[in-house]
């Protein structure tokens, strides 16, 4: 056999770093831009058409996780098949979801402490005989009577990760509802990919951009070792109380 007959039976190497990047059919992978390393990709292009289609829950203050990597094969489920059949649609309950209170009673209600304050303010400038002078007036009071501007427009695109509100802020647990908080969901219903991946890519980012610690290394020492004195101190009383000597 000669040599150009042993070159082209050759078989094409394969990167060990992404099995799928040698394999260009559709069998298994109706995604041509799949890939095993990447995050926000599936094999059936499921998680991008439902980022790419608009959600009746993007309007609400609560994070939603329909448009994370969140169900059974994705990137942050715990579950690489589906278990369970869900037979509650959440996304079609709340297109034909007649809220019981219209936005002007939501509003009207919103307003309320606003008045109550102004009223209290009233009363107790009254009783004052320096009138306004002798009333102190926090900053807290002056961010309860202004409306809270809007965010600036981004100049990049946002990772699906980071959802904004209608005022073009982050969610975060100070500007969701309650009952929007949704706690068992983020720690049951996804994996610790989804949890790490939300302290080290906002939590941690927002650290080192904004507060600028001095010396943050060297406090991370004393951190970690007064951590784990105090861990060794609770599995050395547990000991002595377990296994004593006589």
């Amino acid at each position: 056999m000669g040599g150009e007959a042993v070159a082209a039976a050759k078989p094409t190497p394969t990167s060990f770093a992404n099995p799928d990047a040698g394999y260009t059919g559709t069998i298994g992978r109706p995604n041509p831009n799949f890939g095993t390393d990447k995050w926000y990709t599936t094999a059936e292009g499921s998680f991008e058409k439902r980022v790419a289609q608009p959600s009746v829950m993007d309007g609400f203050s609560g994070f939603n996780y329909n448009k994370i990597p969140s169900q059974p094969g994705e990137f942050y489920s715990r579950d690489a098949a589906p278990i369970l059949q869900y037979e509650w649609d959440e996304e079609a309950y709340y297109k034909n979801w007649k809220p019981a209170k219209s936005d002007e009673q939501v509003a009207e209600e919103l307003a309320l402490p606003l008045k109550k304050m102004e009223e209290k303010w009233d009363e107790v400038v009254a009783g004052e005989e320096d009138g306004v002078k002798g009333v102190q007036y926090t900053p807290t009071m002056e961010y309860m009577r202004n409306e809270l501007p809007a965010a600036r427009p981004l100049q990049f695109a946002l990772s699906p990760f980071f959802q904004l509100n209608g005022k073009g802020y982050r969610k975060n647990w100070a500007n969701t509802r309650i009952c929007e908080y949704r706690p068992a969901q983020r720690f049951f219903n996804t994996n610790s990919t989804f949890l790490s991946d939300y302290i080290y890519r906002f939590q941690v980012t927002k650290f080192n951009l904004t507060h600028r610690p001095r010396g943050r290394y060297f406090k991370f020492f004393f951190y970690f070792g007064v951590t784990t004195m105090i861990m060794d101190h609770l599995w050395a009383h547990e000991f002595r109380t377990q296994a004593k000597w006589h």
